[in-house]
């Protein structure tokens, strides 16, 4: 019914734009599809992440998905959040977005890397073995390089059902 436009452009407040789903699972809509959602202005986002700070009294766990891709607004909310999931496939170009996310985020005088959490989810691998060897040289080179710990969180089996299952 309401997405993060109300909340920015109709002066809704964060709490009238929640969904409520199942076992009272709370879901704000980004709005998908809205232009201007995703060249918003640094103002814009700070409002936004602040008023996501009062969910903190109702809610046990707040998730932004984010998406794929390096924006401003990403690098925002990364910079605000306890903890960061990077989601990568086996690809390779899916692997060097996820160094250049955490290159760019380390790259921002307000990112504080002693007190993150950054975790590493494998997508789409054909088993643990391949999820975990993933990992692993992800965070070598961000060790390395960017001075950043990861711990992995696991991994989600690659179901060629799922492709299946969107075209329908």
């Amino acid at each position: 019914k309401h997405n993060l436009c109300d909340l920015i452009y109709q002066g809704k407040n964060i709490r009238e734009i929640i969904t409520w789903g199942p076992m009272d699972v709370g879901f704000i809509s980004g709005g998908s599809g809205i232009a201007g959602m995703s060249n918003l202005s640094r103002e814009y986002l700070v409002y936004i992440i602040k008023n996501l700070a009062e969910l903190d009294a109702i809610a046990d766990v707040i998730i932004v998905d984010t998406g794929a891709g390096i924006s401003e607004a990403v690098l925002e909310f990364l910079v605000a959040s306890e903890e960061i999931l990077v989601v990568t496939t086996p690809e390779p170009t899916s692997i060097t977005d996820a160094y250049s996310l955490l290159k760019a985020v380390n790259r921002k005088k307000e990112f504080e890397r002693n007190n993150k959490a950054i975790k590493v989810i494998t997508n789409r691998v054909e088993g643990p073995e391949d999820g975990k060897e993933i990992y692993d040289k992800i965070s070598i080179v961000v060790s390395k390089f960017l001075n950043i710990q990861l711990d992995y969180l696991g991994y989600i089996p690659y179901d060629k059902r799922l492709g299946n299952a969107v075209l329908e």
